[in-house]
């Protein structure tokens, strides 16, 4: 999907690219810069315009998004090989990119990964947990959208209950809201 569509489709959202290490990376960006710093992960066969539902209802409840498309996806570059899309390699290049454009502005991230987006999310938490406020792994990113008379919330804790982090999920544009806490 072009980006002139894409913005259009997802209000309040720019879509820019950056060059990591030799590698161009598409990604969204949009919410609150002062709120707390969301990271959405695509899974395998997707792009961010997985999260296109979820992307605005967070942003109305303050928090930051960035949703970038990985290595090998969307508008993002897709080097020959395998060097680079393994999970280690993945979660070091989304890192790299939250340095690169100054995401979050030094405060911790909540990584938020479907599918094959959960590994490098995983590798993230466990190599660099001074860096993240929590982790939720999520196996479909529209599934929360389904029709219902009732707000979605998803919650999940990683690392010996010491990280958490829940994000209101909605059909809709409603969000019941979003927590963000370290305990």
């Amino acid at each position: 999907m072009n980006d002139a569509l894409l913005t259009k489709t997802i209000p309040d959202f720019s879509s820019n690219t950056v060059s990591i290490n030799g590698v161009d990376l598409r990604y969204l960006v949009g919410g609150d810069p002062g709120g707390p710093p969301v990271i959405l992960r695509h899974g395998f066969l997707s792009t961010s315009y997985a999260w296109r539902k979820v992307m605005p209802a967070l942003a109305n409840a303050g928090l930051a998004i960035l949703v970038p498309d990985m290595r090998g996806y969307g508008d993002s570059d897709k080097p020959a090989g395998i060097e680079g899309y393994d999970g280690r390699a993945l979660a070091e290049e989304f890192r790299a990119l939250v340095r690169e454009i100054g995401f979050g502005a030094g405060r911790l991230l909540a990584l938020v990964a479907h599918d094959m987006g959960a590994p490098p999310a995983l590798l993230w938490a466990a190599d660099h947990p001074e860096e993240v406020a929590g982790l939720l792994i999520h196996r479909g990113a529209s599934d929360a959208l389904r029709s219902s008379d009732k707000d979605q919330c998803l919650y999940a804790r990683v690392h010996e209950e010491r990280f958490d982090v829940v994000v209101g999920f909605a059909s809709g544009a409603r969000c019941s809201g979003a927590a963000y806490r370290r305990e």
